[in-house]
């Protein structure tokens, strides 16, 4: 789902954002660095933001077009941590509407929570796009 920053958060984005650009200004190398810490960590919480959106935007475009099915996970590992999410690479057994059982790979971004409850064996809701088998979005 994809989720759309409100003005309380661009108002709290761009008033630090000011800071550090004050901060900056300031004559010492400590405001300086502190300064450039603020607007990084700004810088960072947008690029998040905009990541999560386009990968909610191509969810929701698979899901408008795409078949239902359920996914058993064969074998899960753990790939890449950023903030509170971790990377899942997953090779899933499909099992679609009026097709064959077929294997695909998959890494998928989740909450440390989420990741923690799931395990090799789970049925896991999906949804493949009818015109690119190999897109796969699993429906949590």
């Amino acid at each position: 789902m994809a989720t759309k920053l409100n003005w309380y958060g661009l108002v709290t984005l761009s008033f630090v954002a000011l800071l550090g650009l004050v901060t900056i200004s300031g004559a010492s190398l400590g405001d300086k660095f502190w300064g450039l810490l603020v607007l990084g960590a700004v810088g960072f919480s947008l690029f998040l933001h905009r990541r999560a959106n386009a990968k909610a935007a191509r969810a929701a475009e698979v899901a408008s077009a795409g078949t239902r099915g359920v996914a058993t996970v064969v074998s899960i590992a753990p790939g890449s941590s950023v903030v509170a999410e971790t990377e899942l690479l997953f090779r899933l057994q499909l099992e679609m509407p009026g097709a064959e059982p077929r294997q695909v790979d998959l890494a998928e971004e989740v909450t440390d929570y989420a990741a923690s409850g799931i395990a090799q064996g789970m049925r896991l809701p999906v949804i493949v796009d009818s015109a690119d088998p190999d897109r796969v979005v699993l429906v949590w």
